[in-house]
């Protein structure tokens, strides 16, 4: 039998199917909630751990799993291998955010600052000996391409004018607010790296979510790829309770 691990945004969610016994990947994938988990071979999962921040995730799992399948609802604590949380009330602190930053740690023994590129954009900074720093929430890149169209009158494209994307002048109204988002997000980014590594010379910045690729080309900031942080805390917690 599997362990299914899902990490549930704001719009959808990723999911990783592991043996019980090895905790070796043995499927993975993703889905919206509106297309719901229906796709996932239930009949190989007897037990479920999921980090949700929106509390749609657990909708969606609890009208496709079978009754008999354990959940695990995972949320932010006060400490948690060796990451002291910074929040006076830590189930506040978004489980995505807190579970990122608890695998860099462990991964990486240092001071880290992880960048994720989502719905919204969130920074998260851990320092040397794993104590919390807090961190940021801004919109990410579609949130803020939609809010300058809602909130102006004639700012106007269709999706199909949008062009290869750049940080350079737009010519035209779609890329000059495409790439004009994306300008603010590469320098904010970093920004926000480049503050992180003068503190901490020898910490690492890892980038991460569904937005990095459209970031990361254009960044002159010495950082990282990673994908998969919120589900590797997962199982890295699946397997301390299995031991």
């Amino acid at each position: 039998m599997g362990i299914l691990f899902i990490d549930g945004g704001n719009t959808s969610a990723k999911w990783l199917l592991c043996d019980a016994l090895s905790f070796k990947t043995l499927s993975s994938g993703s889905f919206s909630y509106e297309q719901g988990c229906r796709n996932i071979e239930w009949l190989s999962v007897d037990h479920v751990y999921m980090a949700d921040v929106s509390a749609k995730c657990l909708a969606c799992l609890l009208v496709n799993k079978p009754s008999e399948t354990a959940v695990t609802e995972v949320v932010s604590v006060k400490s948690l291998f060796g990451v002291t949380n910074s929040y006076h009330e830590p189930d506040r602190l978004g489980v995505d955010r807190f579970l990122s930053v608890v695998e860099a740690y462990n991964v990486y023994a240092t001071a880290c600052c992880v960048i994720d590129i989502g719905t919204a954009a969130k920074v998260d900074v851990v320092d040397e000996s794993g104590l919390h720093l807090g961190g940021y929430i801004v919109p990410g890149l579609a949130m803020s391409e939609e809010a300058l169209l809602g909130g102006t009158g004639k700012v106007r494209f269709e999706p199909e004018e949008v062009g290869v994307e750049t940080i350079h002048y737009g010519t035209d109204t779609a890329s000059a607010v495409t790439n004009g988002c994306l300008s603010i997000m590469v320098a904010w980014v970093d920004k926000v790296a480049g503050n992180f590594l003068k503190a901490h010379s020898q910490g690492r910045v890892l980038i991460t979510g569904g937005g990095a690729a459209r970031v990361v080309p254009h960044l002159l900031a010495r950082v990282e790829r990673v994908d998969g942080l919120v589900l590797r805390a997962l199982r890295r917690i699946a397997k301390q309770a299995s031991e």
